[in-house]
């Protein structure tokens, strides 16, 4: 929605149309740099909030091997990034953080568990080529160890 292939240049346009459906999600998961470009803040605690302010009210902001910050009911959850056991591709591990973001929060009541399950999702994405293959359990066992 906010990102736009023109040739070969990526151009960042829009915002609004994004800003428009916010009040109408569930979940929303940016990057950091996404984040502050809708937003304005740069700062990604900042731009969460502002993001959830204006309706969402699951708002992950994700900063590659910096972790993510996820905001869930007016709490904020600092959750850290899993160290790849080996890095592969980082193609897919945004969908992947926010494939596994929605079924943990089908999984876990625990909004620190939901975070901490999205990110190993997006860490064993970037172990291989090519979309996540790996299962809940797998996940989980990841998690566990």
């Amino acid at each position: 929605m906010i990102r736009y292939a023109q040739g070969k240049t990526i151009v960042w346009k829009r915002k609004e149309k994004l800003l428009r459906v916010v009040p109408y999600l569930d979940s929303l998961v940016l990057d950091d740099k996404e984040a502050a470009f809708v937003t304005g803040h740069d700062n990604p605690r900042r731009a969460a909030y502002d993001l959830y302010d204006k309706g969402a009210s699951c708002v992950a902001v994700t900063q590659a091997n910096k972790g993510s910050l996820l905001l869930i009911h007016g709490q904020d959850y600092t959750i850290p990034a899993y160290p790849p056991l080996n890095l592969v591709d980082t193609t897919g591990a945004g969908d992947s953080y926010t494939a596994g973001l929605l079924k943990a929060r089908e999984l876990f009541d625990n909004s620190r568990q939901q975070g901490e399950f999205a990110a190993m999702t997006a860490t064993m994405c970037i172990e291989n080529h090519g979309p996540f293959r790996g299962t809940t359990d797998e996940v989980l066992q990841r998690l566990d160890e």
